[in-house]
């Protein structure tokens, strides 16, 4: 009987971690004063606590709200309200949290009703209707859109494990000394190919695009968050290549490995530092 407890408790425990992926058909609304979600228009989630101020509102389908309410009788007690999702389209990505209901008869299980603004940044209003995948996620993006992230693959070294070479007020790095972030131990120093191939001004190496942008490195069933704030000369790092601080190396392998093949992807800074299992 213990075992069994603890083998279903465990399973819970594990299916509560896994993020779950839907999809459905995508409209618009709120276009005008009278429909948009304020103290007038009062939403589904109600005023209270509710981000009315946002432009990247959402209206959840009637199926899945309802599923979420923590009092049956009470429509404002949905566990969904101002929890933010992310859509992806046709490549691109954009963030936005749900404060409102779509009824049954319009949108079913899936479908998501969004605002204008949101709408726009993943095709033109006068599309009308697209269908598209979309996940919960936390509300750090909320408002930003992308396009979808590529991964790359290449040689993993790394270095400023002396002094000397650390990057710092001293050992000046390529992306500068201004508003880049020389205090984090998760440094990373992006090939010369990629790296240039962001420059903002030719003439200037610090003008990368890439510079305080954070990478996810996955490598044996591992992953871990680095930042770029550097550049890899072109002999030492193909295209592809990263040459990471020595912190940010041993979160995927013993330094005396001191080369790696592995995988990696341009991701948010919310996890900079921090490293799992796959």
């Amino acid at each position: 009987m213990r075992f069994n407890t603890l083998f279903k408790l465990s399973s819970l425990l594990s299916l509560a971690s896994v993020a779950y992926s839907y999809s459905g058909r995508m409209t618009y609304y709120g276009d005008d004063e009278y429909d948009r979600p304020s103290v007038d228009a009062v939403p589904a989630c109600g005023v209270e606590g509710v981000d009315l101020e946002t432009d990247y509102f959402i209206a959840l389908n009637e199926n899945q709200y309802k599923d979420s309410l923590t009092k049956s009788n009470n429509i404002h007690s949905a566990d969904v309200c101002n929890r933010c999702v992310k859509i992806t389209y046709n490549n691109k990505w954009a963030v936005g949290k749900i404060i409102d209901m779509c009824p049954r008869g319009t949108c079913k299980y899936g479908a998501l009703d969004l605002s204008p603004a949101l709408f726009e940044k993943l095709e033109n209003l006068d599309r009308g209707v697209i269908y598209a995948d979309w996940e919960y996620t936390d509300c750090s993006n909320l408002g930003e859109s992308a396009s979808v992230a590529y991964s790359y693959s290449g040689r993993m070294t790394y270095y400023g494990n002396n002094g000397y070479d650390r990057p710092s007020v001293n050992v000046v790095p390529a992306c500068g000394v201004k508003g880049v972030d020389l205090e984090t131990d998760y440094y990373i120093a992006l090939n010369e190919n990629q790296y240039k191939d962001s420059l903002t001004k030719s003439n200037n190496t610090r003008s990368a695009d890439v510079c305080n942008r954070c990478v996810k490195i996955t490598y044996n069933n591992k992953w871990a968050v680095g930042k770029i704030i550097d550049m890899c000369p072109r002999f030492a790092c193909k295209y592809g290549a990263l040459d990471l601080s020595p912190a940010l190396f041993e979160k995927l392998e013993n330094l005396h490995k001191g080369v790696i093949y592995a995988d990696w992807e341009y991701t948010d800074c919310s996890n900079l530092g921090e490293s799992g299992s796959l």
